[in-house]
């Protein structure tokens, strides 16, 4: 065929391609990644759906945590905006340089996800857990003021700096801020005398994906209420893309702001995970497999 490239029959292939990668990677730990302590949790009472639910909710720390997690995902509805913003502003509607650019950023950005694992878990170990959130949090406001340098029509490459920022420091909080559930389970269990992990995980992974899908689906919105025309390409009105690029600083500050203070006030610091542990495990004593 000729003619332009078919841009959404290439989108539609691609995301075919990773479903199935997904597929066939995330169904095998099914079969082959055995709870820990199967036997003990089989035997377990069970309880009613809605009192477990009830009860994830009563617990204090979790509520913050959920904030927390409700806050970090705030920042998509401008993050996607950034496309918009090398395409038609940094590249003039160059489609392919944005896309090159793109796909080096994420690349780069995987690199240094993967590398950030081991750095992330040698910081908790020696330093704990909420002081290195509190790093990676802080950190980010840095990120955010970046954007106004970093998206340059003169100098384009300045928006790898952007994955090479981002990267490491999200990977950090989604390591960091799930983990942290470990402790909030120990005080459930003692509090109520059950171990009830399944009942956290599946409240938290629901908030996760709510939160993740309506603040991507506000992006589009946001588009709109900044007086985007997709038709005009590189002839937007020229407080559009202020606008958008004042969003990708602000939003993301402010949701560092409420992060900050929803941190500073979550009671399970090293110390008292580490006494919480202790009593439970003088209680009930250890769980072995």
């Amino acid at each position: 065929a000729t003619g332009a490239p078919d841009t959404l029959r290439g989108a539609q292939g691609l995301a075919m391609i990773v479903a199935v990668l997904i597929l066939v990677t995330g169904i095998p730990p099914l079969f082959f990644c055995k709870e820990r302590y199967y036997s003990t949790a089989s035997k377990a009472k069970k309880v009613p759906f809605i009192k477990n639910v009830k009860l994830t909710f009563q617990n204090r720390p979790f509520r913050l945590l959920l904030i927390m997690v409700i806050c970090m995902q705030v920042p998509n509805m401008v993050n996607g905006l950034g496309m918009y913003m090398a395409t038609y502003y940094v590249f003039d509607a160059d489609q392919k340089s944005a896309a090159l650019i793109g796909g080096l950023g994420g690349t780069l950005s995987h690199f240094l996800a993967f590398m950030t694992v081991p750095v992330t878990a040698y910081l908790a170990r020696h330093f704990g857990k909420d002081r290195v959130l509190r790093w990676y949090i802080l950190a980010n406001i840095l990120v955010a003021i970046s954007m106004f340098w970093i998206y340059n029509p003169e100098q384009p490459w300045l928006m790898l700096f952007k994955f090479v920022l981002a990267a490491p420091l999200t990977t950090g909080l989604w390591m960091l801020v799930p983990s942290m559930m470990a402790d909030i389970i120990d005080m459930d269990e003692l509090e109520n005398g059950e171990r009830r992990e399944g009942a956290f995980a599946s409240v938290f992974g629901w908030i996760l994906k709510f939160a993740s899908s309506f603040t991507f689906a506000l992006s589009g919105v946001i588009l709109d209420l900044v007086g985007f025309d997709a038709l005009r390409g590189t002839g937007q009105h020229p407080d559009v893309f202020v606008k958008i690029l004042a969003l990708m600083i602000f939003i993301p500050i402010i949701s560092v702001v409420v992060q900050w203070w929803v941190l500073k006030r979550y009671p399970l610091t090293p110390e008292v995970a580490h006494t919480l542990r202790e009593k439970l495990e003088a209680k009930r004593g250890k769980i072995s497999r």
